[in-house]
């Protein structure tokens, strides 16, 4: 599990901070790396968590909370980062995606592929909430055309009906 602060650099973090303070659409900082994160699996998106002075702290407090959500994300993203495994690789992909859950890893790359697909996706959401808009009203719609836009996009039956289901846990 992550045991320390996600720290987001940069034009990320003010991404972040934006969707937080000026949508009224995420209530914490962690709510919009999570929806960042879930549509970065979903549409394949990956970014690069690039130093700075400039940056936003998620604690560690809110990440424990919200510990079962975090670790079904963040083994799903080492999943779908994996190429393709004949089946008999598929034991030890599946043990090494999920079979860590209860031991205590301070450093994990499974976590590092979920920030990367975290700020991809972060990027992405903003770009979809904030075009063309410029107000609280504006943002609300571009983010329901997003979520139909989800809606109605043919459903790939291996990951992003996988990704979808652990979401809704």
């Amino acid at each position: 599990m992550i045991n320390k602060n996600i720290i987001l650099y940069g034009e990320t973090a003010n991404q972040v901070r934006f969707l937080k303070d000026e949508t009224d659409l995420f209530e914490r900082f962690l709510d919009v790396f999570i929806v960042g994160a879930s549509l970065g699996m979903l549409y394949d998106l990956k970014g690069m968590n690039k130093s700075s002075d400039n940056k936003i702290t998620i604690f560690v407090e809110q990440i424990q909370k919200e510990s079962s959500q975090i670790k079904f994300l963040s083994s799903m993203s080492f999943f779908l980062d994996k190429e393709k495994v004949d089946e008999e690789d598929s034991t030890n992909l599946l043990e090494e995606a999920f079979g860590d859950w209860y031991r205590n890893q301070e450093s994990n790359e499974k976590y590092k592929i979920f920030e990367k697909y975290a700020i991809g996706g972060i990027n992405f959401l903003y770009e979809k909430i904030t075009d063309d808009a410029t107000n609280k009203t504006e943002y609300l719609n571009n983010y329901y055309r997003l979520i139909k836009e989800i809606n109605e996009d043919k459903i790939d039956d291996s990951k992003d009906r996988a990704i979808i289901k652990g979401m809704r846990t």
